[in-house]
């Protein structure tokens, strides 16, 4: 559990500092649901969450 709390920080801390348009949160849930699986968000803000491995869709494609 450890080294998942770990590795979900390393993450979000490197997209947030590499991608100036994406906030700390939205980087964070990204790196979390890359781990947990099945890895699926559902959001109005799509722009933010587009990273390879996790699904988006908006709350009306659902």
């Amino acid at each position: 559990m450890r080294e998942i709390r770990r590795f979900t920080m390393v993450e979000a801390f490197q997209r947030f500092g590499r991608e100036k348009e994406v906030d700390f949160v939205d980087a964070y849930l990204c790196a979390y649901v890359k781990v947990k699986k099945p890895a699926q968000i559902v959001t109005f803000n799509v722009k933010d969450f587009n990273v390879d491995g996790v699904t988006v869709c908006q709350p009306s494609e659902c």
